[in-house]
């Protein structure tokens, strides 16, 4: 009998290979052939059950059959119901088919709209099907009325972006507008695209409150004065012509408040308020009190300003008060840590003529030895005057007798004294001086409302603030012998005239300050005057999200030799 066992044991492995075969081909079927174009058609619904747009709907199941395979992308985070419900949707994936199980009971005559954003992909490229949206209505008809809009940060400008966009049907009993987004989930949402812009369709005809938030808990409700907000300054009633809304995105400014103190380094406290003071009286209560032996860093509008002293002692008390009614005690157990080296940083290597040497301590400087320092040239080697700014005793300055094209500065050891008995190191850097055929100047002229308060901000091309400037209705602004580059220019419509920008708030139903851009190019060159006008539109005829761009010609020309 042993010799039929050969053939038959060949015959089954022969089968096992042709089932084998036809696994493998079932499982490369979904695989897009080798050669020929690539596939870039993103799936397209072919069947639904309920047919799209269906009305008197009543079903609990919805089936949307496709042409290809599927996958579904983040799920949780783009597919989405307006009106919401308590109980999301069960979301299944099969094969062509996404099948959905409604689990809440549905309004009665309201339209549903379920938008999956950009989930639906093909299963082989990924090809996006972005925007499908299924429809129905448990009524009679199809709500078709929408609004539209954009929205964009107040300060920066820029569009915004991952922010819930809310509408909350207004009716005759509703009391507290204000609290609505606090308490009640909205009647139709969804959530801005690319460039900041929202679109919602399929609504009823009536009045609504429009709130966007940024919904940090993805619970559909405004919690706090922490989340981003953006508001229409009156109700939007649907069944008008509603053109594309501008709205301005924002932070509520909180109220001045003092936080905390702490021993943030060797003789350093940090004081932390709940936003920049501008001006505060930090008195201590106990110990060494003289004015020599404190410093107080208020920082480039920092909430948290730095405070220096000198006496060593386990244990600190203050009072902080003086502004916009703050008033409180603190104190605080000091910590050790080992006293800091002196390091001494410079500032700009490119010096104009006007222009001084500053260098840069991270400790409060005592005296610098101008005897310490040499300014070598090419050729020569000149003395320097040396001098502690008596403004920032974090910085100082030298003034050499001469400043060749190019030069260099040498720093002997303990040239500089600090606080904590530091010196500095032996170092030596690299400096250029700039001449007027270096530099290039601006004549810049701006025209607003004669009524309208403005401030004026020049940003250099390294985005730092280089002027500003307060007025009303217009002005002159001529910078002479500044590095080439591109400079920008923005105005804070400055409506309550305190020279700042200032924030919005919800509760008191007040918007951000509009902040415009100007957007013709501000293209400084070298050796060349440059001639511009910004004329400011009314603020009724501008978008304020966009740059101003009514400019007057610009007039450029070589200086004269």
């Amino acid at each position: 009998m042993g010799r039929f066992k050969f053939p038959l044991t060949l015959l089954m492995i022969g089968m096992l290979i042709v089932v084998f075969e036809a696994f493998l081909s079932s499982c490369a079927s979904r695989a897009s052939p080798s050669g020929g174009p690539r596939d870039t058609i993103a799936p397209v619904l072919d069947t639904a059950f309920p047919p799209n747009f269906s009305i008197l709907f009543k079903s609990k199941s919805i089936e949307l059959v496709f042409n290809e395979y599927l996958n579904l992308k983040s799920p949780g985070q783009q597919i989405m119901i307006s009106p919401p419900v308590e109980e999301k949707p069960e979301i299944l994936l099969k094969g062509k088919r996404i099948l959905i199980e409604l689990k809440d009971t549905l309004l009665p005559n309201t339209t549903y709209t379920i938008s999956f954003g950009t989930s639906i992909t093909d299963f082989t490229e990924g090809n996006e099907n972005r925007n499908f949206k299924y429809v129905f209505s448990t009524g009679t008809f199809i709500d078709s009325l929408e609004i539209s809009g954009r929205i964009y940060d107040a300060r920066t400008n820029n569009p915004e972006k991952d922010m819930l966009v809310a509408l909350y049907e207004i009716n005759s009993d509703t009391l507290d507008l204000d609290s609505l987004p606090y308490k009640k989930i909205p009647t139709y949402y969804t959530y801005v695209e690319e460039g900041g812009t929202f679109k919602m369709e399929n609504l009823k005809s009536s009045q609504f409150k429009l709130l966007a938030f940024q919904d940090q808990r993805g619970d559909f409700k405004l919690n706090g004065n922490g989340e981003k907000v953006a508001f229409a300054d009156s109700l939007i009633f649907t069944s008008d012509s509603i053109k594309p809304l501008v709205l301005q995105s924002f932070k509520s400014e909180p109220e001045y408040k003092f936080y905390s103190v702490r021993h943030s380094s060797y003789g350093q406290l940090a004081f932390n308020f709940s936003k920049p003071v501008p001006d505060i009286k930090i008195e201590r209560l106990n110990g060494e009190t003289d004015p020599d032996s404190i410093y107080i860093d208020f920082g480039d509008h920092s909430d948290t300003l730095t405070y220096w002293y000198t006496e060593m002692a386990d244990s600190m008390s203050f009072r902080v008060s003086g502004y916009e009614g703050i008033d409180d005690t603190s104190s605080l157990f000091l910590r050790e840590f080992q006293k800091p080296a002196m390091k001494i940083n410079i500032g700009e290597t490119e010096l104009r003529l006007q222009d001084s040497v500053f260098l840069y301590s991270n400790l409060p400087l005592l005296s610098v030895n101008p005897d310490s320092f040499m300014v070598i040239g090419p050729k020569d080697t000149f003395a320097t005057q040396a001098f502690v700014d008596s403004a920032n005793p974090l910085r100082f300055y030298l003034l050499p007798a001469k400043r060749p094209k190019n030069f260099t500065v040498k720093m002997r050891l303990g040239a500089v004294k600090g606080w904590f008995g530091a010196v500095n190191d032996s170092a030596k850097w690299q400096f250029t001086s700039l001449g007027r055929e270096d530099l290039g100047n601006l004549d810049f002229t701006i025209k607003g409302d004669s009524a309208t308060s403005y401030v004026l901000h020049i940003l250099n091309p390294a985005q730092k603030k280089i002027l500003e400037k307060k007025f009303t209705g217009g002005t002159l602004v001529k910078l002479r012998n500044y590095k080439p580059g591109a400079y920008q220019a923005e105005l804070v419509v400055d409506e309550d005239n305190n020279g700042r920008w200032t924030s919005g708030n919800y509760f008191t139903h007040k918007q951000p300050e509009t902040i415009l851009k100007y957007s013709g190019g501000i293209e400084v060159r070298a050796n060349w005057d440059l001639e511009l006008e910004w004329i400011i539109k009314p603020r009724a005829e501008s978008d304020p999200g966009l740059s101003e761009k009514k400019t007057a010609p610009s007039t450029r020309k070589p200086r004269p030799f």
